[in-house]
């Protein structure tokens, strides 16, 4: 799928350009409706989920939504004050053109999420193109989150 192909918003389709790609580890996962897959980041691994999206059950997904991760920092056990970590998002929130960072309170996440418009298929290189974007982004501010975090220092 290296040229501008366009293919069904699909499970099978997500994992099909995505392992191309040469995320070899994408999988299925059906319970949950997504196609996951785990990144090395520069700042830790993540983890992203696509989701085919839409507004009602009757209706064909028309979207894709791109959902990334930290695996292994949790703001709030690592000491980050929940106010902090609010104003945070909200100032992160301010500067994203698109998309939008939320804390899921059951994971002690922070997650990214952006969305794409795929009526008609999904465009494979614009796909691919959003979510080496969505997982740089998160990977460089995933940084700036871990700074967050109260140090120990000894006195």
């Amino acid at each position: 799928m290296s040229d501008a192909t366009f293919v069904p918003v699909t499970l099978e389709s997500f994992r099909d350009i995505l392992v191309e790609a040469g995320l070899e580890g994408t999988r299925i996962e059906e319970e949950r409706g997504c196609v996951t897959f785990d990144y090395a980041g520069d700042n830790g691994p993540l983890r992203m989920s696509v989701i085919p999206g839409k507004v009602s059950p009757e209706e064909e997904p028309w979207f894709a939504r791109f959902i990334s991760y930290s695996l292994t920092f949790e703001p709030i056990k690592a000491g980050v004050p929940r106010g902090r970590l609010l104003d945070w998002l909200n100032e992160k929130n301010a500067d994203v053109f698109f998309g939008r960072f939320y804390h899921d309170d059951k994971t002690d996440t922070v997650v990214f999420e952006v969305s794409m418009p795929c009526g008609g298929g999904v465009n494979s290189q614009d796909f691919i193109r959003l979510a080496q974007i969505a997982l740089l982004f998160v990977d460089r501010i995933h940084k700036e989150l871990k700074d967050l975090a109260p140090t120990d220092v000894d006195a």
